[in-house]
Order: structure tokens, then C-alpha cells, then sequence
């Protein structure tokens, strides 16, 4: 593999690990905002927690206060996206080894 090739994936692949960690820190806020107690709310209970491959759903119960939040898991988007583009790059490179 080249040099120019091989900056071009390290490139590619820190581009998608900068906008995973983006994604997993807009997921994690959207968990914080969704447990989120205000002072005088009293206690925060947890009714049930659900989770899917795209998305968590929390069943929160707060005094007189029944929410049912639903957070999508948009962390796995960028993840899927790298792991197809390093196969795809694996791929090239194997076909171009063999011609």
C-alpha cells in the first residue's frame, strides 16, 4: 500500500472516529436530559428500560409526571459506515495485490 493510499484511509477513518465520538456524546446527552431531575420534582423512578439495537427507550415516572423518552442509537451509523469502508479498502487492496 502506498503512501499517498494509506494517508488517505488514516484520513478517512479519523473523519469517522471524530463524527463517532460526536454522535456517542449527542446520545449520551439525550440520556443525561432524559434522567434529568429538576430540584423540587421529588424522586425520579425508572419504570422500565428498553433497548434495541436503534434505540433506548426509558419509562420515567416522576411525581405526577409520566414520560415515555425514546433515544435512537445514532452512534451505530458512523461505526457501520467505517467498518464498510475498511472492508471495502481491504477488498481494493486484495484485488489490486492479485493483478
Amino acid at each position: 500500500m502506498n503512501k499517498e493510499l494509506s494517508s488517505e484511509v488514516i484520513t478517512k477513518n479519523l473523519c469517522i472516529l471524530a463524527f463517532s465520538i460526536i454522535t456517542t456524546v449527542n446520545f449520551m446527552r439525550d440520556i443525561n436530559q432524559s434522567l434529568y431531575t429538576p430540584k423540587d420534582m421529588g424522586a425520579l423512578n425508572v419504570n422500565s428500560v428498553g433497548y434495541t439495537l436503534f434505540s433506548l427507550k426509558i419509562d420515567v415516572i416522576q411525581s405526577s409526571f409520566h414520560k415515555l423518552y425514546t433515544i435512537y442509537n445514532y452512534p451505530l451509523i458512523p461505526i457501520f459506515v467505517g467498518i464498510i469502508y475498511n472492508i471495502y479498502i481491504l477488498v481494493k487492496i486484495h484485488r489490486n495485490k492479485y493483478k
